[in-house]
């Protein structure tokens, strides 16, 4: 069995566990840095930031469970897991293992289904 059979459905079923906590936020939210902190006040204080990246993780996340649409899953959560990983890497790099892997884990999806892409990066 290939890394992609593996790794395609652990990495939705993690989207949709991030989802519906980016929702519904039933998991405590971690100790950051104070800069980390404000900046997730200031979103949270916006009240939809988070419930619009949850539905994404959760459309991301379902189209890796179902093995249908990834291609279009991979493209629709690439900037959160891109924001995420560099919302760590600037103001929290100590917490930011989980949204490197993440970031890396989308980055191998669009790569394993690049040729899907090839019309929409036609010059």
């Amino acid at each position: 069995m290939n890394l992609y059979k593996i790794l395609r459905p652990l990495f939705g079923l993690l989207l949709i566990l991030t989802g519906l906590n980016l929702i519904f936020q039933f998991a405590p939210i971690p100790e950051m840095a104070e800069p980390a902190m404000n900046f997730m006040v200031a979103i949270a204080a916006a009240k939809y930031v988070l419930p619009v990246s949850g539905l994404l993780c959760l459309a991301g996340g379902a189209a890796f469970v179902m093995n249908k649409y990834v291609a279009l899953g991979a493209l629709l959560i690439l900037p959160f897991t891109f924001h995420i990983a560099a919302f760590h890497l600037v103001l929290d790099p100590a917490t930011g293992v989980a949204s490197y892997v993440f970031f890396l884990l989308n980055l191998y999806m669009l790569h394993k289904n690049k040729a899907k892409y090839s019309e929409l990066l036609k010059a």
